[in-house]
């Protein structure tokens, strides 16, 4: 799922704002060399992370997800005591795959998993007029460019999905992995411009992930960044273990576009 690096962009940019309290909070991405994973359910988009559950299935397909549950969580148990589980839980309405409180407990069972897990989303481009207007204060931001590299964990970036329509997990047929990235990598696709990519970390969760100097590769003023917060990260930049390169984003004499150019 995860896929290998020469699948992948050489680099994945983070657009950050520099306006009020997010100047600080951008440059102690560099300081302490760290990046936030943030909880799926605080993205910007109300259909981020939010899949349509689905517990649709026969009995026959039912029962035989009870039957891997049980040999998965209750190794002991013999043949015979599944079957008699099983079949007490397919009399009662209410544990049916079917019942409206299965569907309920499952959407909550769905939701909390998700939440838990921690994401950092990136774009795999620095040049798109959109990205740097919504994310980097329009255009008098930053955006830190970093480097795949097998030392790594910025190499498990997966590329998002986009879709006309909302994912559907069915927790009866669906495999766990399949399940994790219809939840968390399905976006809708009037997003697509941003070319997202995102690492997920469901062990960790949300919270600062400190990532190691040669990740952080690059950094690209805006157009109308602030001189005062250029010379502040030139400093940042300049003190940085690994070797940084820094550029300043301009708009193309002809077209509708950006360049962006070494300082």
């Amino acid at each position: 799922m995860i896929g290998k690096l020469q699948d992948k962009p050489q680099f994945l940019y983070k657009f950050r704002a520099l306006d009020g309290a997010s100047a600080h909070y951008t440059s102690e991405i560099i300081r302490k060399r760290s990046l936030w994973f943030s909880k799926p359910l605080s993205f910007n988009d109300p259909f981020d992370c939010v899949p349509v559950v689905s517990t649709a299935a026969t009995d026959a397909e039912f029962k035989a997800y009870l039957d891997r549950l049980y040999k998965k969580h209750n190794p002991t148990m013999s043949r015979e005591q599944r079957r008699a589980s099983i079949g007490e839980i397919m009399k009662d309405p209410k544990r049916r795959h079917d019942s409206s409180f299965v569907k309920e407990i499952v959407r909550e069972t769905v939701d909390r998993a998700v939440n838990s897990a921690g994401v950092l989303s990136l774009s795999s481009r620095f040049d798109h007029v959109l990205m740097w207007s919504h994310y980097a204060s329009s255009h008098s931001g930053i955006c830190l460019r970093f480097k795949l590299r097998e030392e790594s964990w910025l190499k498990n970036a997966q590329k998002v999905i986009y879709s006309p329509d909302r994912p559907i997990i069915n927790i009866v047929k669906d495999e766990a992995m399949e399940m994790q990235r219809k939840a968390i990598l399905v976006k809708a696709d009037f997003w697509s411009y941003e070319e997202e990519w995102r690492v997920v970390d469901p062990v960790m969760g949300a919270g600062a992930h400190d990532f190691n100097p040669p990740d952080l590769d690059g950094i690209i003023f805006g157009k109308k960044t602030s001189q005062q917060h250029k010379d502040e990260f030139i400093t940042l930049a300049a003190n940085h273990p690994g070797k940084v390169e820094l550029l300043q984003a301009d708009i193309d004499a002809h077209k509708y576009r950006l360049i962006c150019v070494p300082i």
